[in-house]
């Protein structure tokens, strides 16, 4: 990933005291670009899967590379909603 956009925290889970880790298949485009996004795992509530899901798609990735071009490839990583303690 070249440049993560940080999940806004929604208020209501914050306020809650909700915390959990979402995991995110991207498929990134040639440029670098996210083209489509889905939750893989869910955190288990749902505005931190959405708020995962938003940034995704403003991510920005070093495309995949077969026979020296770039390439639309998918890709999975977690995203982490923690509460300082």
């Amino acid at each position: 990933m070249i440049h993560q956009v940080e999940p806004e925290y929604p208020r209501f889970a914050r306020q809650a005291g909700l915390e959990g880790t979402v995991h995110i298949k991207a498929l990134v485009m040639p440029d670098g670009s996210v083209g489509d996004a889905m939750v893989l795992y869910s955190s288990g509530v749902a505005s931190l899967d959405e708020a995962a899901l938003r940034a995704a798609k403003k991510n920005v990735f070093k495309p995949g590379v077969q026979n020296g071009h770039p390439v639309a490839c998918w890709v999975a990583y977690q995203v982490k909603f923690e509460l300082s303690h």
